[in-house]
């Protein structure tokens, strides 16, 4: 860590904030049109599934382009970003090769898209913990210990893909664990948005803005 770094300024601040408050809520929404869109509800809610789809990843593109745009106080963010964008671009590829007979191409690039997702949420919560190390580092080190639930998860997620050929009944167990990682991830993932957002809006208000 640099030892020049400073508070941010209440500007600084409050960019942040208004950032982590869209953030927030581009989670909140992809997370109830990701349910939504599940193919399980295609044949049960098929007028919610397609608008849901298109909402989610609307939501998902948003959320990269949030982050290069924060990417002007952290190259953290910036990165994140990028690598949204990345996962994006292949998750198109994803489906475009889903209707053909390449789908172990397709298979491949989805473990591809879980390793960039895992670099990405990396990049994104350094930024959030570095940008509250001197203003809250108690916050500061929950994203941290966020980051690491997540790849942790992530792994559970893989190891469980590339098992259930060979041990299903084990696969099945990490399936349903790592089902109950993402809700408390996802959840602990809001809290945290919503604390660092409000932090950031104190610090403004301190300053006078």
């Amino acid at each position: 860590m640099d030892d020049t770094y400073k508070l941010q300024s209440a500007e600084e601040s409050r960019f942040l904030s208004r950032r982590l408050w869209i953030l927030l809520w581009l989670v909140i929404i992809s997370t109830v049109t990701d349910f939504f869109s599940d193919t399980n509800f295609m044949n049960e809610l098929p007028a919610l599934y397609w608008p849901c789809l298109v909402l989610n990843v609307l939501c998902f593109w948003a959320y990269a382009l949030v982050l290069l745009d924060m990417g002007s106080v952290s190259d953290y963010y910036k990165t994140a970003g990028i690598l949204h964008l990345v996962c994006g671009g292949i998750g198109v590829l994803i489906v475009i090769l889903s209707g053909t007979r390449v789908l172990s191409l397709a298979l491949y690039l989805s473990y591809s898209v879980m390793v960039l997702s895992v670099i990405a949420a990396y990049n994104e919560f350094r930024g959030h913990s570095e940008e509250l190390l001197y203003l809250d580092p108690e916050l500061s080190a929950g994203w941290m210990r966020l980051w690491k639930w997540f790849w942790i998860l992530m792994a559970v997620i893989i190891a469980a893909a590339v098992l259930s050929p060979l041990l299903p009944f084990l696969s099945s167990l990490s399936i349903l664990a790592s089902g109950a990682g993402v809700v408390i991830i996802a959840v602990l993932r809001l809290v945290y948005l919503n604390r660092s957002a409000k932090r950031f809006d104190e610090h403004a208000a301190s300053m006078g803005q």
